[in-house]
């Protein structure tokens, strides 16, 4: 749900919605696509609006989450080129994604250092 201001829907709301409608023309394998945007319902002081992505088994959190225990480092690896990959490729398009912040990734490092101290301890 989005707040009404008195001119209408946020000018930030309607820019990222404007920035995911720009990346529909490229198919890019690590960034996930907009297919769709909806009006929901509107209140008198919001209004629904609904994102629809293409369909992904998991988002990084939960994947995160669920299988961190079992993270070998071909696989940190192979998640930290796609993360790198898809960030290029939006800097690239002069795009910053909002979930580009520093908590985010310092919480991914700090995991992925903890499985790769894991496996050299295995190891």
């Amino acid at each position: 749900r989005i707040q009404i201001t008195e001119e209408g829907l946020p000018i930030s709301t309607i820019r990222e919605i404007a920035y995911l409608r720009l990346l529909e023309k490229y198919d890019h394998e690590n960034i996930v696509r907009l297919l769709d945007v909806v009006n929901g319902p509107r209140l008198a002081s919001e209004q629904s609006i609904i994102l629809i992505f293409e369909f992904i088994d998991y988002d990084l959190d939960h994947y995160l989450r669920g299988f961190c225990e079992n993270l070998t480092l071909k696989k940190i690896l192979d998640l930290t080129k796609q993360i790198l990959t898809g960030i290029d490729f939006l800097h690239m398009n002069r795009i910053i994604h909002v979930s580009s912040k520093f908590s985010f990734y310092k919480n991914i490092i700090s995991l992925f250092k903890n499985v790769l101290i894991k496996n050299l301890r295995e190891t």
